[in-house]
């Protein structure tokens, strides 16, 4: 009950952060559950799961990131179509390859052809 009480906290903490600016003020943090740590000259944060930010921007960051059902549909759909286009494209470049290596034994043919001719032609 406790970590799905927390998961809700943070997400309610995360739409509330989306609704706002981006900066938040380290009063608002600190009333969120996070807690601020001085390391030498710098401050990170710790938010209430644990996780560990170096500045205040990573934390607006973190909580502005909403996990999308349909982005990740969509995304994964794209990834596909982008494989499926390389497969494609990479197998033209196959028989692409084996037209060129016929043509050139086609010239290669000629040559020969072409100089026998010219052989009979002299006599």
């Amino acid at each position: 009950i406790e970590a799905s009480a927390g998961r809700i906290a943070d997400c309610q903490n995360r739409i509330k952060a989306k609704m706002k600016p981006a900066t938040l003020t380290s009063e608002e943090l600190d009333g969120m559950g996070y807690t601020s740590v001085k390391e030498g000259a710098t401050t990170a944060w710790v938010a209430p799961s644990g996780e560990k930010f170096r500045s205040k921007n990573e934390v607006c960051r973190a909580m502005s990131f909403v996990p999308d059902v349909k982005m990740k549909k969509k995304l994964a759909m794209l990834e596909d179509r982008v494989q499926k286009t390389l497969q494609r494209f990479n197998e033209s470049l196959v028989v692409n390859k084996q037209l060129r290596a016929e043509i050139e034994h086609l010239r290669k043919e000629r040559i020969s052809f072409d100089s026998i001719q010219s052989k009979l032609e002299q006599t």
